[in-house]
């Protein structure tokens, strides 16, 4: 059943990243819904996303009624909306309401470079990279795809001796991570984001050597104006733990794509821990 949600849920962003607007997303979703399973009606998808009634929902599908900010929210759980894919389905919702030809070129400079940031994160590495403790460090200052970096420029960024930062390069070689071209080397995504690590032994030993490290900078930096350490705790209902979770995921990798700038000249790192007391 994982397996089959999965595969359905990867046909929908490939639907969606192909869908010119939202009329042409949700027509195609919905057939390719009925087609991958009987039980996909407008009644069942009606239910699914909260709709009052399965002829409202018909409407928004064929074009008959527009969608608002209040509909906006049950169409993405209706059609497993989440995050990026999310965003993007917004995005395509925002610039069918853009009234001049600018500020629509705006929303699909922005679509398209949302849609490189969704493929990226679906790039597959062998996670025993995490055992090269600082391979994403160096990977982070390898600038964008088109230009590249010198070893100089990583080395400054990551603040790694040569001979570390030549390490890590090589096995990101070999990984065909890394392209190397004129003495320049060239990341083959700008965005790696990996999903359901929380049962990867090498990222778990990862992260909890950059527990560690954090330990050690609280002790020896804890009043610093430029480091972040903060804690909250707060009281939330538990039966919308994993929603919370999920949205606090999304955000952070929005303010990551936000803040990333491929001619930055250092790196910094986040770590966090949403967990039930």
């Amino acid at each position: 059943m994982q397996s089959t949600n999965k595969k359905r849920k990867d046909e929908l962003q490939a639907i969606l990243l192909t869908s010119t607007s939202c009329s042409n997303f949700l027509v195609n979703a919905f057939n390719y819904l009925q087609i991958d399973n009987k039980i996909f009606n407008y009644s069942e998808l009606a239910r699914r996303g909260g709709f009052a009634s399965r002829s409202h929902l018909r409407q928004l599908v064929l074009g008959q009624k527009n969608i608002t900010w209040q509909s906006l929210d049950k169409i993405c759980k209706t059609f497993n909306l989440s995050g990026s894919n999310k965003k993007y389905f917004t995005l395509l919702w925002e610039m069918s309401l853009a009234q001049d030809y600018e500020s629509k070129i705006k929303y699909k400079v922005k679509l398209s470079k949302l849609s490189k940031q969704i493929l990226g994160k679906k790039t597959q590495i062998d996670t025993s990279l995490y055992e090269l403790e600082n391979w994403p460090l160096v990977y982070a200052s390898l600038g964008n795809e088109q230009t590249g970096a010198a070893l100089s420029d990583i080395q400054k960024r990551c603040k790694l001796n040569s001979n570390q930062c030549e390490m890590i390069l090589t096995h990101l070689e070999k990984k065909e991570l890394v392209k190397k071209i004129d003495n320049r080397y060239y990341p083959i995504s700008n965005h790696i984001a990996l999903d359901e690590m929380g049962t990867d032994e090498f990222f778990k030993r990862y992260y909890l050597k950059k527990l560690d490290t954090i330990r050690k900078k609280t002790e020896k930096n804890f009043t610093s104006e430029t480091d972040l350490y903060f804690q909250s705790t707060t009281c939330i209902p538990s039966k919308k733990f994993k929603m919370f979770r999920q949205d606090l995921r999304d955000l952070l990798l929005e303010y990551i794509d936000t803040i990333e700038d491929n001619d930055g000249d250092t790196t910094v790192s986040l770590l966090v821990s949403f967990y039930e007391n």
